[in-house]
């Protein structure tokens, strides 16, 4: 990273991110920066994943799509019907825009955190795990245990399991499942069949 240090973005998400959102940002850093110290993964861009992944949750549902669009992007009927979905694309291109990363590990990371998908680095992996598992969700501790007992073992159970449980939360809510998301499950559940 040239132009901001870490202390320089944790006041811009202080400033732009609601209190929830901000805290959030910091453990799912924290988590993060954990994972990657067990897998070799450079912690430094961990951590600036974790602390930008949501960098854009402080805009409408209207901006991300224009935000998108204007960057290359064609929204499927999915991101259309959800926009939510494109904070992801969008973070990453405030982080590039705004923050000058340059580094594809630490903008694929922040990118993909959201769907997923079939083609995810271990940086991809575990800033989508940490963005699942970190304590201010308040999920259900069964689920964090069943998690944490495959975290330091086997990366891609981990993710799996992590991509099951959104998928259970998202079917039983009625909600878009995204192919990318889909195709990051197969991937997984391929990459554990080998084993």
């Amino acid at each position: 990273m040239d132009k901001y240090s870490l202390n320089d973005i944790r006041g811009y998400l202080e400033k732009k991110l609601d209190i929830r959102r901000f805290v959030h940002s910091l453990e799912v850093a924290k988590v993060a920066v954990n994972i990657a110290s067990y897998y070799k993964v450079s912690q430094e861009k961990a951590e600036i994943a974790g602390l930008l992944h949501d960098c854009s949750r402080y805009l409408t549902h209207e901006e991300y799509l224009a935000i998108a669009i204007k960057n290359g992007v064609t929204p499927d009927e999915i991101e259309f019907k959800s926009p939510v979905l494109l904070h992801a694309f969008v973070s990453s291109i405030i982080a590039e825009e705004e923050y000058s990363i340059i580094d594809d590990d630490i903008l694929s990371a922040i990118r993909k955190h959201t769907t997923g998908d079939a083609d995810m680095s271990e940086l991809d992996k575990i800033i989508y795990i940490a963005d699942f598992i970190e304590p201010t969700r308040g999920l259900d501790s069964r689920i964090i245990n069943h998690i944490n007992q495959y975290i330091y073992k086997d990366l891609n159970r981990a993710a799996y399991l992590v991509v099951e449980e959104v998928i259970a939360y998202l079917k039983n809510s009625n909600k878009y499942i995204h192919p990318r998301t889909l195709s990051f499950q197969l991937n997984l559940m391929s990459n554990i069949n080998e084993k």
